[in-house]
């Protein structure tokens, strides 16, 4: 027979709102007194009994201090959104971090948040999160990463989208193809991009370079700061760089860095950048880009959640969905092209 939040209080020796404070993740409680609390309540099966069994409110997780600039995070939560609400539904955004800080209990941290589902948007790789919320049969839906811990994802085809970008930069005459990547060791899709980099070169004949991979932390500074302080130190090093692959938050400091130095785009230097949006396609010179489609990631990742929270016996069927990319030949690979549009 389960035990009320009384028993738990009795059996750890310490007050029911302790319990409770364990329970809410308040911080007002010793390291030791938690994981009493939190050890017992896994060893009698206790799920607290909540006053509303199901809401409307579905919940997103985003990643990092600059994510609602980017046009990815954008687009997908704009779509998240209209789905959401076409299904009645509201949408409640939370971080990443703040589930870091939870530890244990996920789906009952999310219930008592009033949370139904939830979307998962760039996931760590070393997250333990996501195998706490799969065992709570949570409805959940991962958006770009594909973890281990659980089956419920959708995500975009980086690796080949990423390998078609570096041949197309090979057929251009490069060589020396530099990939400025933040966050490497941290998010699967950005190896997945540095596998596709690395394969496409190495299809190519061409040995990678490791002084060509850029890597840092895109938390430390703002995305045109890593960009710009990336490619000045690629070009200080005097490489024999002619392209470049980079994000699209930090390429507007990557061109800075490039105008510093004296050379044009793409007349000494190829770009080719990660994610599309209005502003790729007017910006000067107009961005080629590896496209994926964030507002079908948002779209299908909204419904998925939905169907789970509507039809519980949905959970147990996986889904595991990846979306094609394209790659968009703009200026900043085609000169011609940039020569008519100065026509």
């Amino acid at each position: 027979m389960g035990k009320n939040i009384q028993e738990i209080a009795r059996v750890c020796g310490v007050s029911t709102a302790t319990v409770s404070r364990v329970l809410n993740n308040k911080p007002d409680v010793s390291d030791g007194v938690r994981q009493r609390v939190l050890d017992t309540l896994r060893e009698f099966n206790f799920t607290p009994k909540l006053t509303v069994n199901r809401t409307n409110i579905l919940g997103v997780t985003i990643e990092y201090r600059h994510a609602l600039s980017s046009p990815y995070i954008s687009t997908i939560l704009e779509a998240v959104e209209d789905t959401a609400y076409e299904a009645g539904y509201d949408v409640l955004i939370l971080r990443n971090e703040r589930l870091r800080q939870v530890k244990s209990h996920f789906g009952q941290f999310l219930r008592r948040k009033m949370i139904s589902g939830l979307i998962v948007i760039l996931s760590r790789i070393n997250d333990s999160f996501l195998a706490e919320i799969a065992q709570d049969d949570f409805p959940h839906v991962v958006v770009g990463n594909r973890p281990a811990e659980t089956d419920h994802y959708i995500d975009s085809d980086w690796y080949g989208g990423v390998k078609e970008a570096t041949r197309h930069l090979v057929s251009l005459g490069h060589s020396a193809i530099a990939f400025i990547q933040p966050g490497l060791n941290a998010y699967f899709d950005h190896r997945e991009r540095l596998r596709g980099y690395l394969d496409g070169l190495k299809e190519a004949g061409i040995v990678p370079r490791h002084e060509m991979i850029v890597d840092g932390d895109r938390g430390t500074s703002s995305p045109l700061e890593f960009g710009y302080e990336a490619a000045n130190t690629l070009l200080g090093q005097f490489l024999d760089v002619t392209a470049v692959m980079t994000v699209n938050e930090a390429v507007g400091g990557v061109i800075e860095a490039l105008r510093a130095h004296n050379l044009s785009v793409p007349e000494d230097m190829s770009i080719i950048t990660f994610d599309d949006s209005v502003e790729r396609a007017h910006f000067y010179p107009t961005l080629s880009v590896i496209a994926q489609d964030a507002s079908t990631l948002g779209r299908l990742a909204a419904k998925e959640v939905i169907s789970r929270i509507e039809t519980p016996e949905a959970n147990v069927v996986p889904i595991k969905m990846i979306l094609p990319t394209k790659l968009i030949i703009r200026q900043t690979t085609d000169l011609n092209k940039l020569v008519k549009g100065l026509m």
